[in-house]
């Protein structure tokens, strides 16, 4: 069963200015109103609670003061509904790799978020994953771990040598095998992108452990190109 690279979430999340005043509803200087705090994946059937709030800087959301009330709704058309808690129901027909959006209304103030639908089978793979061990043929020598490894429902990645806040080396999306295993990894932008790059392999799941066989990920620095078995645990 081969597994496509799916939409990714490019709005994640949009504030139109500081929130206006509503009747006993105050917000700080220099906050603003928001939906989440990052990306929203979610899966077909799926209901979702969705939170509103007020957030200092990107990744950071408040709750709301006492006499805030927030306005749900979609933009366009979804295969999904929301209701006046901001729970989001998505249809169980909704199709792999689409993506709509929700909008938060209180007083003037409008806060939209995207919402990407993604396949449940790369649940086991999602998340962000640290290497423990490297074999590479023929012997690499010391090599600079990755130290995230991050993979997502809708198809894409980032690899990261040296995490600083947001950085990331290299980004791109990813395709799938589950029946295989097989696994390519195609880039798109970064910082910093090795050269000699090999991102088609096998990706194996067992023991809680994520092993990427005869690939070679690169190297912050320049370096030879080696063909390497990669684990890694969360």
């Amino acid at each position: 069963m081969r597994i496509l690279p799916l939409v990714a979430a490019a709005l994640v999340l949009a504030v139109v200015k500081p929130a206006a005043a509503q009747r006993g509803c105050s917000v700080p200087p220099r906050q603003y109103f928001a939906i989440g705090t990052g990306a929203l994946e979610v899966e077909p059937g799926q209901v979702q609670p969705l939170s509103a709030g007020i957030s200092p800087g990107p990744g950071t959301l408040l709750a709301l003061p006492r006499g805030c009330a927030v306005r749900w709704s979609l933009v366009g058309p979804a295969r999904a509904r929301i209701d006046a808690r901001g729970r989001l129901s998505v249809a169980p027909n909704a199709a792999i790799g689409t993506a709509f959006r929700v909008r938060a209304v209180m007083g003037r103030d409008t806060a939209i978020q995207e919402v990407s639908v993604v396949d449940p089978r790369l649940r086991p793979l999602a998340g962000t994953w640290r290497q423990s061990a490297v074999k590479c043929r023929p012997d690499a020598g010391a090599l600079e771990p990755v130290r995230e490894l991050t993979l997502h429902r809708n198809g894409r990645y980032e690899v990261t040598f040296v995490p600083f806040e947001v950085y990331h080396d290299y980004w791109g999306h990813y395709t799938w095998d589950m029946a295989s295993g097989a696994i390519t990894m195609v880039v798109e932008r970064g910082n910093q992108v090795p050269d000699g790059l090999d991102l088609r392999g096998t990706l194996r799941l067992a023991n809680g452990r994520l092993t990427l066989d005869g690939m070679w990920l690169g190297q912050p620095a320049e370096s030879q190109p080696h063909a390497c078995t990669y684990t890694f645990t969360r």
